[in-house]
């Protein structure tokens, strides 16, 4: 009986094993998506995205190649070059506690990072202009001081329920924040907004159960009595102007990579590039973002405003 019990057990326990073995090697930990390639190091529990573009979108029927991973990794690191990251990329990578952005990124997708309750810090790339519809909801332990200079719209619930969220600063180029983007909120001190007109969110849920009393708001000079009569805003009964004329105005970042010039403005402007001999090879306007210039291989100068930068191409 003893002995019977015993081989059953060993069957059992090859069974368990034979499976485990099955399910690694059929895990597959390298592939494409879309332009761009991606790594999973077992190791370090590291995914890595690079390439040239942008990451496809994901839906639950078609879900990112790495789906089944996002509950083990660690660290994401998205290389430049990447330009996008597609909807639902992320979600529920709930032992995420560490990702790197390129500064080639302008987009981030819908629930791309949703519910990834241990990330505790993201550092957003100066040029994203478009965060997705509950991109970072549920991030409960995310910190996040400024968002990106060249931010347009913020998505619905983009962040809702970062319960860690204590100071932000919306940057003058937002045009759009969509229903409930900071709703539970509820650790929210202090918000610096840098648009001179007091944006449009009457009845969009905004701040909901957000102590909005209690919380500090910044906005730009000349422009508290516009904030403190505007809907949802005036709700706010710390308000103070900025000691500068717009509030949250960074300033230009200027580099090359891949055979590119890379440029995020704050605000449009006149852009010149100018070879070591001095002579003008590229004048234009850039917009307010990110915006990328293909050159030859060497030095260049690149003057916009009072900011001049030498870059090299290769």
């Amino acid at each position: 009986m003893r002995k019977s019990i015993t081989t059953g057990l060993i069957a059992l326990f090859a069974i368990v094993m034979c499976a485990a073995t099955v399910q690694a090697q059929t895990t597959p930990t390298s592939g494409t998506t879309g332009p761009l390639t991606w790594k999973y190091d077992t190791g370090t529990k590291t995914l890595t995205i690079s390439g040239q573009g942008e990451m496809p979108d994901y839906v639950v029927k078609n879900q990112a190649p790495w789906q089944s991973l996002n509950q083990e990794v660690l660290k994401l690191v998205v290389e430049e070059g990447v330009t996008g990251i597609g909807n639902n990329a992320f979600r529920y990578a709930g032992k995420l506690i560490s990702v790197t952005l390129p500064t080639s990124l302008t987009r981030i997708g819908h629930m791309t990072f949703i519910h990834c309750w241990n990330l505790p810090m993201v550092k957003l790339p100066a040029g994203i202009t478009h965060i997705g519809d509950k991109a970072f909801k549920g991030c409960q332990s995310l910190v996040l001081d400024s968002l990106p200079a060249a931010l347009q719209e913020i998505g619905k619930g983009a962040f809702e329920w970062c319960g860690k969220l204590s100071s932000v600063t919306l940057p003058s180029s937002v045009k759009v924040i969509g229903d409930g983007a900071f709703s539970g909120c509820k650790n929210l001190k202090s918000l610096t907004v840098g648009i001179k007109t007091p944006p449009d969110i009457d009845k969009k849920n905004v701040f909901d159960d957000v102590p909005v009393a209690n919380v500090t708001l910044t906005v730009p000079k000349g422009s508290k009595a516009a904030y403190e009569t505007a809907p949802v805003w005036k709700e706010f009964k710390q308000i103070s102007e900025s000691t500068v004329a717009n509030a949250a105005v960074p300033e230009a970042r200027i580099y090359a990579a891949e055979g590119l010039v890379y440029m995020t403005l704050p605000q449009a402007a006149t852009v010149r590039i100018y070879n070591l001999n001095g002579v003008l090879v590229r004048s234009l306007t850039a917009p307010a973002g990110l915006t990328t210039v293909a050159l030859p291989t060497g030095i260049y100068i690149v003057r916009t405003g009072e900011r001049t930068e030498k870059v090299m191409v290769d």
